[in-house]
Parts: structure tokens; sequence; C-alpha cells
């Protein structure tokens, strides 16, 4: 007997897209979705979309993993995975609705920044795979790392800011994670950066 299962094993995709949950709904990915619940919110609240979380760490995602089993969602799905790796060979030119990225490691000495995932040519390639009217949602506490990627994004010439400025530190309709709340409470600010593909 088939039991439910969030999980989405790497060897069962064939393509990144919603094929995988069986209908053609608009696709959404978080990148790095750890073990908080963002993902799981953004799906309950929007039943008529899919959403793929993908997660390096397994032992991390087996925390989100079974929080999502109990809830049984039939539009989530969380796979552990090297994200540029499964984006590059699994998903299509301008099929993903949204990208949420909450948070990365920020690297913030100089000297670490060469680590940080969210690169100018990541940032080309994800602009790349959404569709047109696609979004990019971004979160950081740190200002730099913010101020990079949306640079960027708005350089690409094809992007434009939701804000009325390139991020904003109130965005109240955006679920918060953990880290945020963390952040939040101790007066910190969080950066936020909301973008849409125009071509």
């Amino acid at each position: 007997m088939n039991t439910y299962s969030s999980e989405l094993l790497k060897q069962d995709i064939v393509k990144l897209d919603s094929s995988i949950f069986g209908n053609n709904a608009p696709l959404n990915i978080e990148i790095g979705c750890g073990y908080d619940s963002f993902i799981l919110k953004m799906a309950s609240h929007n039943p008529d979309q899919n959403f793929i979380g993908i997660e390096l760490d397994g032992w991390v995602l087996s925390r989100l993993i079974k929080r999502a089993n109990r809830i049984k969602l039939p539009n989530v799905k969380l796979i552990r995975a090297d994200a540029k790796e499964i984006l590059e060979e699994y998903s299509i030119f301008e099929s993903i609705n949204a990208f949420y990225i909450n948070q990365p490691d920020p690297w913030p000495k100089k000297r670490h920044r060469r680590r940080r995932l969210i690169k100018d040519e990541f940032l080309d390639f994800l602009v790349g795979r959404l569709v047109v009217g696609g979004k990019f949602y971004y979160s950081s506490d740190f200002k730099d790392y913010a101020l990079q990627v949306a640079g960027k994004l708005y350089s690409t010439g094809k992007m434009r800011s939701l804000f009325n400025k390139l991020y904003t530190t109130s965005f109240p309709d955006y679920p918060k994670t953990r880290f945020m709340k963390r952040f939040l409470s101790q007066g910190l600010p969080i950066y936020f950066i909301g973008m849409e593909k125009l071509s």
C-alpha cells in the first residue's frame, strides 16, 4: 500500500516541472528550504499552485519532510539536492513561476564572499528559468548581500522591483521564517527583495 510522502527522489525526476504533481499548475521553487515551514505555509495559502523545496542537508530536510507528511499538502514536494545542479539538469527555460531564497549564509567577510550561494551567473540562470511575469523573492539579514542580489537583478534589464525601491524592510504578507522572527524580535531589520520578470 502506498503511503503519502512529500519527498521527491532525484531518480524519479524526468524534468523539474508541474508534471511531477500530475497537473500544469504554476510551479514555485524554494532554494535552501531548510527545516522551516515557509514552503508549507506558501503551499497552504496557494492551493492552486505547486511548490518544490530544495535542500542539500539531509538531516535538516528530514525534519521538514516529517512535518510535511503530517500535513499532507498535495501541492508540495521536497527534494534533497544541490539546487544549482538539479536546476541545471532538470529545469526548463522559462518554466518557473517564482523562486524563493530566504536568508542564505551571507559569508560577511570579504575573503569568504566567493562562497556565497547567490553569484551573478546563478542569478542570470534563475532569471532565464522564470516565465515572463514570474517572480523572484529573496530575503537577507545582511544588507550588503541584499544589495548585491537586487543590483544584479535590476542590471539585467529584464526585472522590475515590486516595491518602490530595490528592497524593503517591511513585507507583512510574506511568511516569516524562524530566523526572520529571531532577528525581528531583536529589532534588527530583514531586507526583502521582490522582482518580476518583464521579458
